[in-house]
């Protein structure tokens, strides 16, 4: 492929296969594969402490967190990436991956319903800011607008998984976070044991026809949950509502990431460091 480069990723033995004319993938390269290092970082610890049995990256992009690690021989992994452009340099990447036969790649948008035609704008220059999101997209031009399939991770994974097994996945999809939950739900309820880490960003979310507040509650209903400060460092909110968060990043437009939890051991073996509102 025409302007394909290889890339290994900082602090592992795997690889990722990039498009040099995205300005995401050459992000990647000065990067050294690690786009987000509390992301990376984390993901590595737990794969390797926690020990999942079904992991669940949904917005791959090149894959740089889904194939950092080396997994259990067991572990079921499952990635959804809605921009057909990355399947082959992702296929690149399986084929080189220790646990590359493992890994099931789903070329799709992840949703709360099953749609054979979704809409779904890819970012011309950085394709990390491709969303499904349509408030103001068509107006922008540096969105294409294209047709993609939708499906739920409930779909994905029924019959999959037991009550005892442990989940960990990552939601970043540009403020379609809600709408991939919803479609995850009767997963998160069966599961016992999970750990997600999603970013939020309310005016993405506003975009995505996402009220915040509500869905904060509804996250606060189902996991503990924390900011993602720093690597290695999370706040934990003493009310999870936008008040809060607003009062702590003072910006409106603010972007972070949130920590889910629903497990009864990882924080205490993660190492995480836990500041918390008094």
């Amino acid at each position: 492929m025409k302007n394909l480069r290889k890339v290994k990723i900082r602090g592992t033995s795997n690889h990722l296969y990039i498009d040099q004319t995205d300005l995401r993938g050459k992000s990647l390269v000065t990067r050294e594969g690690v786009s987000q290092k509390k992301l990376t970082s984390f993901w590595l610890n737990a794969v390797s402490q926690w020990k999942p049995e079904l992991v669940l990256d949904i917005g791959v992009n090149y894959g740089e967190v889904i194939l950092a690690p080396l997994y259990d021989k067991h572990t079921k992994i499952i990635g959804v990436e809605a921009n057909p452009k990355f399947k082959p340099y992702l296929d690149l990447a399986m084929l080189e991956h220790p646990n590359g036969k493992q890994m099931k790649m789903i070329y799709a948008l992840a949703s709360d319903r099953e749609e054979k035609e979704q809409d779904f704008y890819i970012h011309k220059t950085w394709s990390g800011n491709s969303t499904a999101g349509d408030s103001g997209i068509n107006r922008e031009k540096n969105f294409k607008v294209t047709k993609t399939e939708s499906i739920t991770i409930d779909a994905l994974t029924s019959n999959k998984i037991t009550a005892k097994e442990r989940i960990l996945f990552k939601i970043d999809v540009e403020g379609f976070e809600a709408h991939v939950m919803r479609g995850m739900k009767n997963l998160l309820k069966t599961s016992e044991e999970c750990i997600g880490f999603i970013e939020f960003g309310p005016k993405m979310l506003s975009n995505c026809g996402t009220d915040p507040n509500p869905f904060l509650a509804d996250l606060d209903r189902q996991f503990d949950v924390y900011a993602f400060i720093s690597e290695g460092k999370l706040h934990k909110f003493k009310s999870l509502q936008m008040s809060s968060f607003n009062q702590y990043f003072k910006d409106p437009n603010f972007r972070t990431d949130l920590l889910l939890v629903r497990s009864k051991k990882f924080l205490k073996h993660s190492g995480l460091e836990i500041s918390r509102e008094e």
